[in-house]
C-alpha cells in the first residue's frame, strides 16, 4: 500500500488522498485487518487529513490489539510483537494521561 501511495503522488508532500485511493482499490479485510482498517478509516475521517503521528497510530494498535485480544494483555501483546509488560507500561501510560 505505502509503495503504490509513494509510486502514484507527483512531487512535494505525500497526501493521504493517494494512500485513500490505493485503500478503495483494495478488497474488502477480513477479521482483525477489517477492525484495523475500519478503525484506521474513522481516524482518517476525524484528523480531515492531518498525517497521523506515530504515538497515535501506536494508541490505535493497542486499542484493535486489546479489542482482538478481548482484554487480555497477554494476547494483545503478542499480536503487537510486545512483551507482556511493555504493553502493561503503555497502558499505564495512557491511563496516567487520561487516555
Amino acid at each position: 500500500m505505502v509503495f503504490d501511495a509513494v509510486a502514484r503522488h507527483g512531487s512535494g508532500v505525500l497526501a493521504l488522498e493517494r494512500f485513500r485511493e490505493v485503500i478503495g482499490s483494495m478488497p474488502a479485510p477480513s477479521g482483525h485487518e477489517s477492525l484495523l482498517s475500519e478503525r484506521l478509516n474513522d481516524w482518517l475521517l476525524e484528523s480531515r487529513g492531518r498525517f497521523p503521528k506515530v504515538r497515535e497510530v501506536e494508541e490505535l494498535l493497542i486499542d484493535v490489539a486489546m479489542k482482538l485480544a478481548k482484554g487480555n494483555q497477554g494476547v494483545a501483546a503478542s499480536l503487537l510483537g510486545f512483551t507482556r509488560q511493555t504493553l502493561n507500561k503503555r497502558l499505564k501510560i495512557r491511563k496516567e494521561k487520561g487516555g
